[in-house]
């Protein structure tokens, strides 16, 4: 439990346009700890659990076919610690929106 809040810290952005797919969740996260990569250490069925609580205490909002409005998925940095191209082109869009109202 513990863990799956951490990760909904570092990597589940709550923003009115996000859209994120349960699998999308458990994939990420599966990846982010090494200790849970397969179903042994822990069952799909509670990391959706958490994810379901994490949704409906954030958003009060009840997915769909899997599928939660409302959520987004954020980039992270690969197993090196370097950023990923999404995080990257991330940061130069934003550092270039910053730099046009400077302007303004």
């Amino acid at each position: 439990q513990r863990d799956f809040d951490d990760f909904s810290r570092q990597r589940l952005q709550i923003k009115p346009s996000g859209r994120v797919h349960i699998s999308e969740v458990s994939r990420a996260f599966r990846q982010q700890y090494a200790r849970y990569r397969t179903t042994e250490q822990m069952s799909d069925n509670v990391l959706k659990g958490y994810f379901r609580a994490f949704a409906k205490r954030t958003t009060g909002m009840k997915g769909r076919q899997g599928f939660y409005k409302g959520i987004a998925l954020t980039e992270a940095a690969n197993a090196f610690g370097a950023e990923t191209a999404g995080v990257t082109r991330l940061k130069e869009e934003q550092e270039r929106r910053e730099a046009e109202r400077a302007k303004a």
